[in-house]
């Protein structure tokens, strides 16, 4: 897709997928087929999202997919970039009242996702209530797609000639892993903590949540493993 921006798509990896999402309550159980007719619809407007990877010297790039973007009846997990899903490095899916979009983060964030799932309810609703809606604000089929939208946003960054930090942490390898052997009966334990009591505590001593919980952590291994020596 030379007219559009590439992003690095082999920033994903089975055990770190890289996927975002976003969920939509409605009044009403979903029209599937008004769901389907109204994903391919956007194709023409969001062409950037309806592609596949493919392999391209030592890179994978996005290059068109003809396939239908898939919209399941069922909340169960997908696997994208799958025959499961055609090959699409995006799914909708839907249960009732409430649908979902999934896709590649690798492909945009949650800003460029946004207008995706805005346009989608527009028209989804427009079919559905049979009503003209206001179309101000909305990306729409048969609107131009502007270069700001499919273009690099770092285009024209330098990032050769950023310079080093005058400090860089050395990374942590001695940290602290469960005993598995020690643990015979492992588990995952719930807190459920008072917001407002949290965060008054850390008002009070001139803290935050994230120190919070580092340091209620680092003691909760300090009990569980009193003889350690690590710091």
């Amino acid at each position: 897709m030379k007219e559009f921006y590439e992003p690095m798509l082999y920033l994903s990896t089975p055990d770190h997928p890289n996927t975002m999402g976003a969920l939509v309550g409605l009044k009403e159980p979903v029209d599937g087929d008004i769901l389907r007719g109204v994903v391919e619809e956007l194709r023409a407007r969001f062409p950037y999202y309806y592609v596949r990877a493919a392999a391209k010297e030592n890179d994978l790039v996005p290059v068109p997919n003809p396939l239908h973007m898939t919209v399941r009846n069922s909340w169960d997990p997908i696997n994208l970039n799958s025959e499961e899903s055609n090959y699409h490095l995006a799914a909708w899916k839907y249960e009732g009242k409430r649908l979902a979009f999934e896709i590649s983060h690798s492909l945009t964030d949650g800003a460029g996702m946004l207008p995706y799932i805005k346009s989608a309810l527009y028209l989804y609703l427009s079919r559905k209530t049979g009503k003209n809606f206001d179309s101000t604000g909305f990306r729409l089929p048969g609107d131009d797609i502007p270069t700001s939208e499919t273009g690099n946003p770092f285009a024209t960054l330098d990032i050769d000639s950023a310079e080093a930090p005058l400090y860089s942490k050395a990374a942590t390898t001695d940290f602290y892993h469960i005993n598995a052997e020690a643990e015979k009966d492992p588990r995952v334990t719930y807190i459920r903590l008072s917001e407002a009591q949290l965060m008054q505590y850390c008002k009070d001593f001139d803290g935050s949540p994230n120190t919070f919980f580092s340091v209620m952590f680092a003691r909760a291994a300090r009990r569980y493993d009193p003889m350690s020596e690590k710091t």
